[in-house]
C-alpha cells in the first residue's frame, strides 16, 4: 500500500464516522435514554453527546463516497470510462464484505432469537432504538438474496437485525445512477445518450423517495472532487469557517431535532458545510509520516466498511444477553461494559477486514482476469 498517496484527513473522518455509528448503536443496545440515567456526570454527557450523531456520520459517508466514487467517474472523462472495470471495482468491493456479513447476521441473530426473541420481533421497539418494528424482521433466504442484490428498502426489508444495510442500498444504486446520468454529458455522443439516459430514468422511477432525497448529497461529493483544483490551498480560514458552520448545524440538530425541520432538510444543512470544509481538507493534507497516529487513522479507515456491516447484530445480541427484560440502569460500571463492547466490536471488524475486505484487490484481479 502506498501510504504517501493517502489523505490522512479523510482517513480520520471516515474512520471516526464509522466508530460513531458503531458506538451509537451499541449505546442504544446497552444503555437507557439519557433522561432515564440515575446521574448526568461529565462522562455520561460526553458519551451520549458523541454517540448521538450516528445519522450525521452516515451523511458524512455519503459525501465521502460521492467524492471517491463519483469523482472518479467525472475524472475519467466520458470517452475513457469503462463500464466493465467500473462495475467490477465497485460491486466486488461491496460484495466481498457483504456476503460474509449477511451470513454473520443470520448466525448472530439465531443466538439473539434463542436468548430473547422479543428483541428482534418488535416486542421492545418502544424502548430500544434501532430495533426492528413489529412485523419488520425477516431473515428468510428471499430477503438474504434481496439484500445481496441491494434491494433492501426498494423491494424488501433489510436482512435480519442489520439495520445499517439501508444505506448500502443507497450506495449501490448511486453507483449505477450517477454514471448513467453524467457519462453522456461528458461523452456527448447520441448513441451513449440513447443507451444511458433511458436506463437512468427507469432507475429514477423505481428508487424510493428517501433514496432520491439523499442523492444530491452524494453528487455534491462528486462535484467536490471535480472542482478541487488547489484554489483553497493555504486558505486556512476556509476550513475554520465551514468547520464552525458544520458543528453549529450538528449542535442545532441535536437541540432542535427533526421535528422543527424535515429530516432531509437537516441532512442537506449538514452536508453542505461538511462538503465545503472537505474541499479544503482534500487540498491541504499533510505529507505522509509513519507515526502511530497516521497508522491508526489508516487502519481505522481501512476496516470502517467492515465495522459498519458487522457491528449491529452483535450489539443487539449483547444487549439481549445483558439487558432483558429491561435495559440496564446506566450505572458507572455499565459504561465500562459499553466501552468494552465497543472495543470488542473494533476487534471483530478488524478480523472481518483481515479475512475478507483485505482481499478485495485480489478478488477484483481474479474477476478481471476471468478467474471467477
Amino acid at each position: 500500500m502506498n501510504h504517501a498517496k493517502r489523505n490522512i484527513y479523510l482517513d480520520w473522518v471516515r474512520g471516526i464516522s464509522a466508530l460513531i455509528v458503531c458506538a451509537g448503536h451499541t449505546r442504544n443496545a446497552l444503555l437507557p435514554d439519557f433522561a432515564e440515567l440515575p446521574s448526568h456526570g461529565l462522562m455520561q454527557q460526553l458519551v451520549y453527546f458523541v454517540t448521538g450523531y450516528g445519522h450525521a456520520a452516515v451523511i458524512v459517508f455519503f459525501v465521502l463516497s460521492g467524492y471517491l466514487v463519483g469523482g472518479s467517474v467525472l475524472g475519467s472523462g466520458g470517452t475513457t470510462f469503462r463500464w466493465k472495470h467500473y462495475l467490477i471495482n465497485r460491486y466486488v468491493r461491496l460484495w466481498v464484505v457483504l456476503l460474509p456479513a449477511l451470513a454473520w447476521t443470520w448466525l448472530v441473530d439465531q443466538q439473539t432469537l434463542a436468548i430473547a426473541p422479543q428483541v428482534l420481533m418488535g416486542g421492545l421497539s418502544q424502548n430500544w432504538h434501532s430495533l426492528p418494528a413489529p412485523g419488520q424482521y425477516s431473515n428468510t433466504l428471499e430477503t438474504f438474496l434481496l439484500n445481496l442484490g441491494f434491494q433492501q428498502t426498494v423491494n424488501g426489508p433489510v436482512f435480519g437485525s442489520n439495520g445499517p444495510l439501508w444505506s448500502l442500498a443507497n450506495e449501490a444504486w448511486y453507483y449505477l445512477l450517477f454514471p448513467l446520468l453524467v457519462v453522456p454529458m461528458i461523452d456527448r455522443r447520441w448513441q451513449v445518450m440513447l443507451t444511458h439516459w433511458p436506463l437512468a430514468l427507469l432507475m429514477l422511477a423505481f428508487m424510493p423517495a428517501e433514496m432520491l432525497l439523499l442523492f444530491p448529497i452524494w453528487v455534491g461529493g462528486a462535484i467536490l472532487r471535480k472542482i478541487s483544483d488547489g484554489a483553497l490551498t493555504g486558505k486556512r480560514w476556509w476550513a475554520y469557517l465551514w468547520a464552525a458552520v458544520f458543528f453549529a448545524v450538528l449542535i442545532a440538530y441535536k437541540k432542535l431535532g427533526p421535528s422543527r425541520f424535515e429530516t432531509h432538510v437537516w441532512d442537506w444543512m449538514m452536508a453542505l458545510p461538511f462538503t465545503l470544509w472537505t474541499a479544503y481538507l482534500v487540498q491541504n493534507a499533510p505529507n505522509w509520516k509513519p507515526h502511530v497516529l497516521n497508522r491508526l487513522a489508516i487502519r481505522l479507515s481501512d476496516f470502517s466498511y467492515s465495522l459498519y456491516l458487522v457491528h449491529m447484530p452483535f450489539a443487539l445480541m449483547v444487549g439481549a444477553m445483558l439487558s432483558v427484560p429491561l435495559k440496564r440502569p446506566g450505572a458507572p460500571q455499565d459504561f465500562l461494559v459499553f466501552f468494552a463492547v465497543v472495543l470488542l466490536q473494533l476487534l471483530l471488524a478488524h478480523g472481518f477486514w483481515w479475512l475478507f475486505e483485505k482481499r478485495t484487490n485480489q478478488v477484483k484481479a481474479m474477476v478481471l482476469k476471468g478467474g471467477l
